[in-house]
């Protein structure tokens, strides 16, 4: 009886050899797709998907230092799975010209978001889908 397997790399046996999991660094485990690393996970428990070596518990990062798409998202979800209700915080950024972080009660629904708008430098804060609260580059703040 075999207690332990050794191996550097997990692949799989019949066909695609270019992605699995990666065990060849030292108290690390990388998942590879497609020949390259998408997510990796350290000892002391950070997780960097996009980045190599997180710096916080969680790090979502985009390849390269700049935009490719109109809007970039990444969502964080926390649901009870019995009830279906949770929450959601969604950050979203396009092209350096806006960033958004909306928060919701649903997979689907924005009920609040804290929204930088670029073309005047603001920051706009809305709640139930409309703005209650704004600074602007001056530092003026609005109700």
């Amino acid at each position: 009886m075999v207690s332990e397997i050794k191996a550097d790399k997990l692949l799989n046996q019949s066909g695609d050899q270019d992605s699995g999991i990666d065990l060849s660094t030292n108290d690390v485990v990388a998942v590879d797709i497609a020949g390259s690393e998408k997510m990796r996970v350290h000892s002391d428990g950070k997780v960097g998907i996009g980045e190599s070596a997180p710096s916080s518990d969680l790090v979502v990062k985009q390849s390269g230092s700049t935009f490719t798409t109109a809007s970039q998202t990444v969502a964080l979800f926390q649901r009870n799975t019995a009830t279906g209700s949770g929450c959601k915080v969604t950050i979203l950024s396009g092209n350096n010209t806006a960033g958004d972080l909306n928060f919701g009660d649903a997979e689907d629904e924005d009920i609040g978001k804290l929204a930088y708008n670029h073309s005047d430098n603001s920051m706009r804060f809305t709640a139930n889908a409309a703005e209650r609260m704004r600074i602007d580059s001056s530092g003026n703040f609005f109700v």
